[in-house]
């Protein structure tokens, strides 16, 4: 999520939605903003990564220049139209521009004579290129790591023998309170998943780092002597990353001490309920999975088959059955409760399968089976 650093940004963040939906490589994540700009809310949809990388550079861009905003003129409610003296080239011509972007969602206010690395797109339905406010554009104050890597990448598209692979790292504090921090000056290695091949580089003050790889699949991680590991956050980037000659590939992630890493205490419960006619199931019940030491409690889908599986649940005592807790969901309220015999007894960590057991031969489902119309 685009975050407000900038001490120009005068809004004020309100709301914050998540929905996930699939790509062909990566697992694509639309975050959408309300903010506050001139007294009215509007809606900043952002895309995020959770992937093993995402394309960085001059990919997926019309033009890329560091330059002056020559003016800036309001546009309707959010819009803003800027005029762009480019001076430093990485992608595109030199001319000047007049291109348009949503202020509301920019994370810094862009005014007359700011000077700023500028990522520019072809609006698809026109000839306008639009500053949008999802790419990289920000001051140059803020784009020394950007500016870097796009020299660089400009000089390697024309050798054609190595990639980029940059990103940066967060360390998580030792409790969830903690305020997670970039990971400044340590040594990091990238190691080739074919040949094994190790190369080193350093984050900066600012967690960021960046490698010149020949093309290949690369680990990256940071060195052992750091006593640190990669752990899931909505920061991370997971997986091994894939670097291509003359491109840029970024590669984020999270580490915390190996001290402060708990192993999972989460357990699995899963078994198989069968039908009293012993065929498949048309009408799917969910089993509960009730804790018998506290008001916890969860539910588990029912295949055609008869199979079911709950994750994630704590070390306890559990009772399995259907109609244990009535007016919790879908099929809980059957006439008549049906349970696993005895208690579930939990372990850390453990997965207790064949939990199985049989509606009895009045079925207890029946009762809810939808209605047929003969019309």
């Amino acid at each position: 999520m685009a975050r407000c650093m900038s001490p120009k940004c005068k809004w004020r963040l309100s709301l914050v939605a998540l929905a996930v939906a699939s790509l062909a490589q990566s697992l694509s994540a639309s975050i959408v903003e309300i903010r506050n700009y001139h007294g009215k809310q509007v809606g900043c949809v952002h895309s995020g990564i959770v992937a093993s990388a995402k394309a960085c550079g001059t990919e997926w861009y019309t033009r890329v220049f560091t330059g002056t905003v020559a003016s800036s003129v309001e546009s309707g409610d959010t819009d803003k139209v800027l005029k762009l003296v480019p001076d430093e080239v990485f992608f595109g011509d030199s001319s000047e521009v007049t291109v348009i972007t949503n202020q509301a969602c920019l994370n810094s206010e862009i005014q007359t004579g700011d000077r700023w690395v500028f990522y520019l797109s072809q609006n698809p339905k026109s000839d306008t290129l639009v500053l949008s406010y999802n790419s990289p554009s920000k001051p140059i104050s803020e784009a020394e790591d950007d500016i870097s890597v796009l020299r660089d990448l400009g000089h390697l598209k024309d050798a054609g023998n190595a990639g980029i692979l940059i990103g940066t790292i967060e360390r998580l504090g030792d409790s969830e309170e903690m305020k997670p921090i970039p990971l400044a000056n340590h040594q990091l290695v990238a190691k080739n998943v074919k040949n094994g091949t190790e190369y080193t580089a350093h984050t900066n003050e600012r967690g960021h780092f960046k490698f010149e790889l020949p093309a290949g699949k690369y680990d990256v991680a940071t060195t052992p002597e750091y006593g640190l590991r990669e752990v899931e956050s909505n920061f991370s980037m997971q997986g091994s990353v894939r670097v291509e000659n003359g491109r840029c590939w970024e590669h984020n992630f999270a580490v915390r001490p190996v001290t402060a890493i708990k192993p999972k205490r989460d357990g699995i419960i899963s078994g198989h309920l069968v039908s009293p006619d012993g065929k498949l199931f048309t009408v799917h019940p969910w089993v509960q999975i009730v804790s018998a030491d506290s008001e916890m409690f969860t539910s588990a889908y029912v295949d055609a088959k008869g199979y079911f599986e709950a994750k994630d649940l704590k070390p306890g005592r559990y009772r399995v059955g259907l109609g244990i807790r009535p007016g919790t969901g879908y099929f809980s309220d059957v006439p008549t409760p049906v349970y696993y015999p005895g208690v579930i007894e939990l372990r850390p960590n453990e997965k207790r399968t064949n939990i199985d057991f049989q509606l009895p031969p009045e079925d207890v489902l029946k009762p809810l089976q939808p209605t047929k119309s003969n019309r």
